[in-house]
């Protein structure tokens, strides 16, 4: 614990005055004086331009001496600032070292000292026989005794937001009534607050922490003073009153309460803030202690203390808080914490439907309830609706031969209010993940309905390139093509199998054409004799989905029989013709009854494959029956 005698006020002044005849060889007077600063007498301010190392003083009264961050240095003796007997003087922006007494004000009225620092004094700011003054926002570090003293009868003074630490005393009070002191710090000090024979004062809404010995002390005679709604925070010894100081409060009744005192906190066993027991010092007791720091602090006059309200500066008893974000509706600007705030929400944002081609369709607006953050339940909140994302893909221009494509991009948004608008099987946060466009069911165009995007994602296609295998048809016409091999008819799509469906779609991600194929056309069943030396016409049928005269002959095979040639020469038996009586061209070839491979029958049917002449491969079968050379 820190010890030290209590100087005398007297010896003090003494002491003072002689350093001011002592250490006053230089003093400069405001506001005549331009040689370390401006004047402007249409505002009567005073601007300092440069440091200084002497004395100032003002000598006149209704002016402002702005410091303008400058410093202001002695050596140890006299006085940084001083004035007498003057009204209506503001001094701010002033760095004070190193002197006896930083700041000092003498029989002065009215003056108000704001945000000046003073630093390394004997006493930081002192007010002497000053009446109705202010002090706000200013700092007193390090100073050997005090940071900043009333004496000698000042009284309706009010000292507010100032700091002091690291003083031997913080703020003290000798010989003053009638004073306000609100919301200062007094930390790591010898005596954080002190008051000697200083009645009549409030002392509210201050933080004296970590001060050593004492937190607050009342010497001799200090009476009738108002002493709550203050933090005493880890001070060696929080409260301190000494012999003849009567009648002082350190509580108000209820709600107002008493003081916090950080070493006794509880019990509050009702509940209602305050501890159940008083807290107890030397030579005084607060019979309302409350139990959290700053736990007075109704700034809304809700009934909740501020640290305990969610909305400390509106008024709401009820402390309603839909989304549970700490934040309380009335002043939540964001109240289903979705990422938007409330007025975005209702401001809504734009939808726009996109052609195949990257045109612009049309564009709505919409607006998001900003009490639910995932209105749809499609798993993206209002505001990853709003921000949408980027759609990229290949489209087919021309289908061909061969076909053109080129790439598609441009940014979407999501309808908050139904989770899949394009209904095609996604929600809006399978859409952004696949990065397909959320207000078109099939987001590359490369078919029907049965390659919309679900469709395309849950079959393992790529629903961002209309042609997933490369091998130039649409996956759309591909999968149409595989249910038209298989016998069903892709406009009917509630009559095909779903195993049926699901073979389609692998056969899509293979670079393989369906191609469909009638042996020995008229006839049925296909009836065919092994031991045959002859011909077996096959059909490769042209469909609006596939042209089979892009077929190159010399690289089909039937069941190992390749197209036979005629005579001895190398011309190909192939030829274009319209089978089926379509009025599309079909391409039939002949091939070799003996070069067919029985082994490569598959349950009744035989296949057929080739390619065109771009080299997509194609594949094809149809039933056959094998006959005896007898039958």
């Amino acid at each position: 614990m820190r010890t030290r005698q209590i100087f005398t006020w007297a010896t003090l002044l003494l002491f003072i005055l002689i350093g001011v005849q002592q250490a006053k060889a230089v003093i400069y007077l405001i506001p005549s004086d331009t040689t370390i600063g401006t004047w402007d007498p249409v505002t009567r301010t005073y601007t300092l331009t440069k440091d200084v190392d002497d004395t100032i003083e003002v000598v006149d009264s209704e002016l402002t001496l702005d410091g303008a961050g400058y410093t202001v240095t002695g050596n140890g003796g006299s006085y940084g600032v001083y004035l007498s007997g003057r009204t209506g003087v503001t001094i701010k922006n002033l760095n004070v070292q190193k002197f006896c007494l930083g700041i000092l004000a003498s029989s002065s009225r009215n003056i108000t000292l704001t945000d000046n620092t003073a630093s390394n004094n004997y006493i930081g700011i002192q007010l002497q026989g000053c009446n109705d003054n202010k002090l706000t926002g200013n700092t007193a570090n390090a100073n050997a005794d005090t940071g900043i003293v009333l004496t000698n009868n000042s009284s309706y003074n009010t000292l507010t937001g100032n700091t002091t630490l690291n003083n031997w005393y913080g703020i003290w009070l000798g010989w003053s009534i009638s004073n306000t002191l609100t919301a200062n710090t007094a930390s790591n000090n010898g005596h954080g607050i002190g008051l000697q024979s200083s009645s009549n004062n409030t002392l509210t809404g201050n933080t004296v922490k970590s001060n050593d010995p004492y937190g607050i002390w009342l010497w001799v005679f200090s009476s009738n003073n108002e002493i709550y709604n203050n933090n005493f925070i880890d001070n060696t010894t929080q409260a301190y009153a000494y012999y003849g100081c009567s009648g002082n409060l350190f509580n108000l009744d209820k709600p107002i309460g008493g003081n916090f005192w950080s070493n006794w906190t509880t019990p509050d066993d009702d509940v209602d803030g305050f501890v159940d027991f008083p807290y107890v010092f030397t030579g005084g007791k607060d019979n309302l202690p409350w139990t959290r720091q700053g736990g007075w602090k109704d700034s809304d006059g809700d009934g909740v203390p501020d640290d305990a309200d969610n909305c400390p500066d509106v008024y709401n008893p009820d402390q309603l808080d839909a989304d549970g974000d700490g934040i309380g509706d009335v002043c939540d600007p964001d109240d289903d914490n979705d990422g938007l705030t409330d007025e975005e929400e209702l401001e809504g944002w734009d939808i726009t439907i996109h052609n195949c081609d990257g045109s612009v369709k049309e564009t709505y607006h919409v607006t998001s309830d900003p009490y639910q953050a995932d209105e749809d339940g499609d798993g993206l909140t209002d505001l990853e609706e709003k921000e949408g994302w980027h759609v990229k893909y290949i489209y087919q221009v021309s289908p061909g031969p061969p076909p053109e494509s080129e790439w598609i991009e441009y940014d979407v948004t999501s309808n908050p209010h139904y989770a899949d608008i394009d209904i095609d099987g996604k929600n809006d946060k399978q859409e952004k993940s696949a990065k397909t466009d959320p207000s078109r069911a099939n987001t590359d165009c490369d078919g029907h309905w049965d390659t919309n995007d679900g469709f395309e994602v849950d079959y393992g296609l790529n629903p961002l390139d209309f042609d997933t295998d490369n091998d130039g048809l649409s996956d759309g016409l591909e999968i149409d093509l595989w249910i038209m091999a298989a016998g069903y008819d892709p406009e009917q799509p509630e009559l095909v199998p779903p195993d049926v469906l699901s073979e389609a779609a692998d056969q899509t991600n293979d670079p393989v054409i369906p191609a469909v194929i009638d042996i020995k056309p008229g006839s049925y069943p296909n009836e065919l004799n092994l031991s045959s030396h002859g011909l077996i016409p096959v059909a490769i049928l042209t469909t609006e989905y596939f042209d089979a005269t892009t077929v190159d002959p010399d690289t089909v095979v039937l069941a190992g029989s390749g197209v036979a040639v005629r005579g001895k020469g190398s011309k190909l038996m192939a030829h274009e013709e319209d089978v089926n009586g379509d009025s599309l061209l079909d391409l039939i070839v002949q091939l070799e009854t003996e070069n067919l491979d029985p082994e490569s029958f598959q349950d009744g049917y035989a296949v057929l494959t080739g390619q065109t002449y771009n080299g997509v491969p194609i594949e094809g079968q149809d039933e056959i029956t094998i006959v005896s050379p007898e039958e």
